[in-house]
């Protein structure tokens, strides 16, 4: 497995709201972040299936990553813009694999395309993520 590159982060991904989420970074690149996740009973919906909110976390979280990873190092910070999310099976538990590719970059916005997948393949949710390219407020590398 592919070392995951150790962002300079005011907060490390470790103690973030992602891994309270329980995401695991397989794959961190400007182009292409990959994750997987357990699903766990807190993390479902009063219905027993995976709740709709946790695809929208997975995919902002990822393409916020995939972008602050070609970001950062010109000074800029990655911020979530616009989040739309698409449940097209329920999951109850399981394992869960997510893949988003950059299907977009401009100078202040990057666009990615996430896809939620069983181990089977079976495709579970589509989402579209657009994330702002901003100049790091603070102008400390670590964005702090």
């Amino acid at each position: 497995m592919e070392e995951i590159p150790r962002l300079n982060t005011p907060v490390p991904l470790e103690n973030s709201f992602d891994a309270t989420v329980g995401i695991e970074y397989l794959t961190i690149d400007p182009a292409e972040v990959v994750v997987s996740l357990e699903v766990r009973d807190d993390l479902l919906n009063e219905n027993g299936c995976l709740h709709g909110g946790v695809y929208a976390t997975l995919a902002e979280a990822m393409a916020s990553i995939g972008t602050l990873a070609g970001v950062l190092e010109e000074g800029k910070v990655a911020m979530g813009m616009s989040v739309h999310s698409l449940v097209l099976r329920d999951v109850v538990d399981g394992l869960l694999e997510v893949r988003a590719n950059r299907i977009g970059q401009e100078p202040d916005r990057w666009t990615w395309q996430v896809e939620s997948r069983q181990p089977g393949g079976e495709l579970c949710a589509l989402g579209t993520v657009t994330v702002a390219v901003r100049a790091n407020p603070s102008g400390r590398p670590d964005g702090r």
